[in-house]
Parts: C-alpha cells; structure tokens; sequence
C-alpha cells in the first residue's frame, strides 16, 4: 500500500520560507552558476561557430561538410556533460543544504568537483536515456518523410505519414513523461551522498505511485517558473530558485515519509555532496 503523498502547495510554501530565509546566497549562487555556464557555452560554442560558417553548408548525407557540422552538433552535449556535470552537482547539493538549514553557502556550487567523475556519470546516463526517448519521433518523421515523397497514391501515403510521425510524437512523450518523473529526484539523491546506480533506484522508489501527481505539480512549477520572464526577464531567476526549492523540499519530504514507515528510521543522515 503506498504512503507517499505530495503537495504542491507545501513544497512551494517550503521553497518560499527557505528563499525568504537565504536571499543573498541563493541569489548569488543562481547567478554565479548561469555565469559560469554561459562562460562555458562561449568557450565551446565561439570556435564551433567561426569554423562553420566558413565552411559551405550541405545537406548531403555522404558529403564530408555534412559529416564535420553532424560532429560538432554531436560533441556539444558531449561537452556539456564534462563542463557541466559537477556545477549541477554543486547547484543541488546548494539547494538541499538550503532547504535543510544546514549553513548553505557559495561555496556548496563547487562542492560537486569534489565527486567529478560521478557526476559525469549520473549526468550521461540520464542525458543518454532522455535522448533515447526521442528515437521513436525520430523514426516516425523519417519514415513519414520517405513515404510522403514516395508512393502511387500520394494523398493516402501523405495521411499515413503524418499519422505514422504523430504516432512517433506520442510514442517519445510517453517515455519522457515516464522518464521525468521516475528520475526526478536523481540530482538531489546524489547531492544527498548517493551513487551513480543508487541515485537512479532511489528516485524510481520515493516517485512510485504519485508520479501523476508528481507531473501535475511539475507542469505548475514549470509554467511558474517561466512566469518570471515577464519581469524582463530578471523575474526568471526568482521564479526558478523558488521552483528548484519546491521540488527539492519534495525530495526531503518523501524521504522523511519514507524513513518514517521504514522497519529502521535511526540511520544518520550523509552529509550532502559526501
């Protein structure tokens, strides 16, 4: 019999209270990562830049133009990963110590270098089954393509087409819907002293039967969250800090629930980003 229960308005009410509470150092946490992470970006992205546009664009599968723009479009997620990987670690372990009240500071964003290499991993794997989830859209306009183009009857093979590649649409949203809310919790898991392997099972485990739920409050947040581009656009680091807050203070709640019902609730607590 499941337990868990979620609620959107006291995991909001938890990411405004810790807010409230820590003002200056998420602030300047958010800011500090989205700096770090567009310095990266140009790092990568200014050089990508200059060699392609001096090099003739094709569309050619064989031709060899083609194949070094596919490269580069291909070994930017790469990149992200390796760059990326431990400021998001860092992000959350900042997050989880502010919603705990355990003394939050910058220098929790850089805490992930500390565990490099696992989050490296937890971040390609579950960047490598998010992209995986998009083969069946993939598939279906591939295929709706080739039979839009070819066939005798061409407004039946149009219909098939379009049918085929909405049924491919369907199909990858399915799997994400799955994948975001099996996995939601994995960062913070991790934060919390987890590994790889275990990150992924502990998440699959606290979201069992209240994933619906756990999308609907999502999907709240989610518009929440980009709510603050009214504002300028500066509105949007509030809104998101509050946001990732909500579902952190999500993660501590259904761990609390869970360790509450567990036949042993005595074992300490690891020290986030250990």
């Amino acid at each position: 019999m499941n337990t868990k229960s979620v609620s959107l308005s006291k995991a909001f009410s938890t990411g405004w209270n810790t807010f409230t509470k820590y003002p200056g150092v998420l602030i300047g946490g958010f800011l500090i990562y989205i700096a770090m992470v567009l310095v990266l970006e140009m790092i990568f992205m200014i050089p990508m830049i200059l060699v392609t546009t001096r090099m003739p664009q094709s569309t050619d599968l064989s031709s060899p133009m083609f194949g070094v723009q596919t490269g580069f479009s291909v070994a930017f997620p790469i990149v992200v990963v390796f760059l990326f990987a431990p400021l998001v670690g860092g992000l959350f372990i900042l997050l989880l110590n502010a919603v705990r009240d355990s003394n939050p500071g910058i220098n929790d964003l850089f805490a992930g270098f500390r565990k490099y290499w696992k989050w490296v991993g937890l971040f390609f794997l579950y960047y490598l089954a998010t992209y995986a989830a998009f083969i069946p859209e993939l598939i279906g306009i591939l295929v709706s393509t080739k039979m839009m183009h070819v066939g005798s009857a061409a407004a039946v093979s149009t219909v098939l087409g379009i049918a085929i590649m909405g049924l491919g649409i369907a199909i990858s949203l399915v799997i994400m819907f799955i994948l975001l809310t099996r996995w939601l919790f994995i960062y913070c898991a991790a934060a919390d002293g987890a590994g790889i392997i275990e990150s992924f099972g502990k998440s699959a485990e606290m979201t069992k039967g209240i994933r619906l739920p756990l999308f609907g409050i999502l999907i709240v947040l989610w518009l929440f969250a980009t709510a603050g581009i009214i504002a300028c656009g500066i509105g949007v680091i509030l809104t998101s800090i509050i946001a990732s807050l909500a579902i952190t203070s999500m993660y501590v709640d259904l761990k609390n629930q869970m360790s509450a019902t567990a036949p042993s609730a005595s074992a300490p607590e690891p020290e986030p980003g250990q």
